[in-house]
Parts: C-alpha cells; sequence; structure tokens
C-alpha cells in the first residue's frame, strides 16, 4: 500500500471512529462520517449523566422551585406523561409551589402523580390550582438527601464506565476488520477517555452543586 493510499486508510479510520464516539450530528449524520453517509455501527451516545442531572440536581433542598417537579408524571388518559406537558408549574413564594392544569379535568391525576413521587410533598387541590407548600428541611433530611445525591452520582459514573468499555470494544472490532492502524486506535482511544473525563468532571461537579444547594439553611 502505497504512503498517499495508507494516509487515506488512517484518515477514513479517523473519521468513522471519530463518528462512533461522537454520535450523530445535528442534520441527521454521523460526525465523521464519508459524504455518503455511510459510518458504520457506532457506539451508544453519551446520555451517562442525563439521568444524574435530572434526579438530583432538582432535588428539593427547602426552597420551592419549578425543577422539583420536573421528573414528575401524570397518567393522563392511560399514559405516563410529564407534568410539564399537562400544566404550567411555578413558584411564586419561596416556600409555595402552584400547578395550573391546562385541562381541569386532569386535576386529580395531576396531584396523584405529585403524592406518588418520592419528594414527600403534599398538594392542595382548590378545584382551579394545585398548591404545593414547601416546609423547611431538618438538618436529618438534608444529610440523607445529601446521601442519595451521593448514591445517584455513583450510578451515574457506573453508566458512563459501562458506555466507555461499550465503545471501546467497538472502536477495536471497527479497527480489526478494516485493518485500520495502530495510531488510529490509539487515537480513538484517546479521544475517548477525554469524553470520559469530560463526564465524570461533570457529574462531580453536579454534584458538589447539589450539596451545596441542600446544605445551604
Amino acid at each position: 500500500m502505497s504512503a498517499s493510499r495508507d494516509g487515506n486508510h488512517v484518515n477514513e479510520g479517523g473519521r468513522r471512529i471519530e463518528g462512533m464516539i461522537q454520535g450523530p450530528r445535528t442534520d441527521g449524520t454521523a460526525a465523521g462520517s464519508d459524504e455518503s453517509g455511510h459510518s458504520g455501527r457506532r457506539a451508544p451516545k453519551w446520555a451517562g449523566t442525563r439521568p444524574f442531572g435530572g434526579h438530583v440536581v432538582p432535588e428539593r433542598a427547602g426552597r420551592a422551585s419549578p425543577a422539583m417537579l420536573e421528573n414528575v408524571t401524570v397518567d393522563y388518559y392511560g399514559s405516563q406523561t410529564p407534568l410539564e406537558q399537562v400544566a404550567s408549574v411555578s413558584a411564586p413564594q419561596h416556600d409555595l409551589i402552584v400547578v395550573q392544569p391546562f385541562d381541569r379535568n386532569a386535576m386529580e391525576d395531576i396531584e396523584r402523580g405529585i403524592m406518588k413521587s418520592d419528594l414527600g410533598l403534599n398538594p392542595n387541590n382548590d378545584g382551579e390550582k394545585i398548591r404545593i407548600p414547601i416546609p423547611p428541611l431538618s438538618e436529618e433530611r438534608r444529610k440523607e438527601l445529601v446521601e442519595t445525591s451521593r448514591e445517584r452520582a455513583e450510578n451515574a459514573k457506573i453508566s458512563i464506565r459501562n458506555v466507555r468499555k461499550e465503545a471501546k470494544n467497538e472502536i477495536r472490532r471497527v479497527v480489526e476488520e478494516e485493518n485500520f492502524s495502530e495510531d488510529v486506535l490509539y487515537g480513538a482511544e484517546e479521544d475517548l477517555q477525554e469524553i470520559t473525563d469530560a463526564h465524570t468532571e461533570r457529574v462531580e461537579a453536579l454534584l458538589e452543586q447539589k450539596k451545596k444547594q441542600i446544605m445551604d439553611v
């Protein structure tokens, strides 16, 4: 194989594996795909920290916030529907959340959805709106929430490591099948580790942010 052809081969391998690591672009094609759009099988997209961001950051910390309810779902006409799709949520006071249903017939379903959540909230339905008082947290409860946040952060890190392992196996499979050079393999693994580190650092930063939020009286 000529030097020019070998160089093209390396570049093609780099583009394909870049697409595997980074996932699809906003235009629907994979990052690193060729003009035909072909990029081979790709490793899973990096979603490891999303559950962590959604479940830990809004965790109640003694102050009313609409984000506290963003993981609440409602049994709306037989389908589990995010609360934000069936009602508006506001926090007019530091100790009060107000939920305004778009469909008044869903009032009781929304109330049940809030009560079934693990937030320990007691909604009051007045027939027009649902008002949710937010009592101050005890020190003991704050410590419990910090521990819960740590556990969820660790679960997020495990998810990230699992994705890294699957991506690494996929990279090696493609390199072997396509006979790409070792430079392509080493470069892809370095990029993969950088992405892994970035997501792990994001989880740690979110955890520290949450701990401060919970313990700030």
